[in-house]
């Protein structure tokens, strides 16, 4: 059936095992609140058959199908509708699947889930996937995604590569394993700073290479708050410069200040603690909890300043609310914003 619910996103299933489809389609509908029409097919006339006559915005395939099999139809739809979105899913991945996939016009290969946790990280993925913006810049293997996003949807699928970034002329490695950064090196910088560094690039390209484990570690903590932070870094950084820009000159030293008071030298800033982190959906169901006694509260402050956000989009012309931070005696308190779900994170310093 096609969708009748505003902005609602068609979604199409093909696999040619039924009782997998069986458990997938409900559990998609669930997930998605009714922001998803899903559809299923067992077969590629099914799917051909699907695309031809629905609006069809995500297809995700099987790789392993009689007759016609998932790469021969992710090329052939890749041919006729370049520009519909295409996934894999598949029980077995392994470089060749993941190349062939992504040659035939696939933007992401996943795994097929195992339990719940799985399914939610299956939706999760594709649901990231469907509301992902058009950027400029980046060229790889997925296309009309930032770098941001793709290490996202790699960590939520909980894959083990190795993301290879290269511009003018300097390499940079982000190591993911099973869903965890562990390390990331650009030129001469390692752990967070070449992780900032990386994700500040305007342009470049990027490859999927396979995972061998790096000399050491560097990176500690989830990949949300790794990705919060270099992010956070990145938007200061960028303030800084617009003000340099701007040739705004910096206050000057009153004349009353004595010349011999030189300012105290910079304190050592702590590495922050993660006391609290939840993801949820952007209806307000826990995705993912860690360390929070009050997960339910947590998501329903982040539906709220969504809800606030988008009142305030609607009323001035300023942009989407992406981030909320609150200072307490406890540490600071991160909201962070994003179509399909959102991110609470409470943080103290050591």
């Amino acid at each position: 059936m096609p969708s009748a619910i505003p902005n609602q996103k068609t979604v199409l299933f093909v696999d040619d095992d039924a009782q997998f489809l069986e458990l997938l389609q409900p559990t998609m509908e669930r997930l998605s609140r009714g922001e998803w029409n899903v559809m299923v097919g067992a077969d590629s006339a099914a799917a051909l058959s699907a695309i031809g006559s629905h609006t069809v915005d995500l297809i995700v395939l099987d790789v392993q199908m009689p007759i016609v099999d998932g790469v021969q139809l992710l090329n052939l739809i890749h041919r006729k509708q370049p520009q519909l979105r295409k996934a894999v899913l598949s029980g077995h991945i392994d470089e060749a699947c993941r190349a062939a996939a992504f040659t035939g016009g696939a933007e992401l290969v996943l795994q097929k889930p195992l339990d719940a946790a799985g399914y939610a990280a299956l939706f999760a993925a594709l649901n990231e996937m469907l509301h992902l913006q058009a950027e400029q810049g980046f060229r790889g293997t997925l296309r009309r995604v930032g770098l941001e996003d793709i290490i996202q949807m790699e960590c939520l699928s909980r894959h083990s590569l190795i993301l290879e970034v290269t511009t003018r002329g300097k390499r940079g490695r982000i190591f993911i394993r099973d869903g965890a950064l562990i390390h990331a090196e650009f030129g001469t910088a390692t752990g967070e700073p070449a992780l900032q560094e990386l994700l500040s690039l305007s342009g470049g390209e990027f490859h999927h290479r396979a995972f061998v484990a790096p000399a050491r570690e560097t990176l500690e903590g989830s990949f949300e708050f790794l990705l919060m932070e270099a992010m956070r870094k990145r938007d200061e950084s960028a303030g800084g410069v617009a003000e340099e820009e701007s040739g705004e000159a910096a206050p000057e030293v009153p004349e009353s200040t004595p010349p011999s008071h030189a300012p105290p030298p910079p304190r050592a800033v702590a590495a922050p603690v993660i006391n609290e982190l939840v993801v949820c959906s952007q209806q307000g169901e826990p995705l993912y909890a860690a360390q929070s006694p009050n997960a339910h509260e947590r998501c329903a402050l982040c539906v709220a300043l969504m809800e606030a956000g988008a009142r305030l989009h609607a009323l001035l012309p300023l942009g989407a609310l992406e981030r909320v931070e609150f200072v307490s005696v406890s540490g600071r308190m991160i909201a962070r914003l994003q179509d399909g779900h959102a991110i609470f994170l409470r943080a103290s310093d050591q």
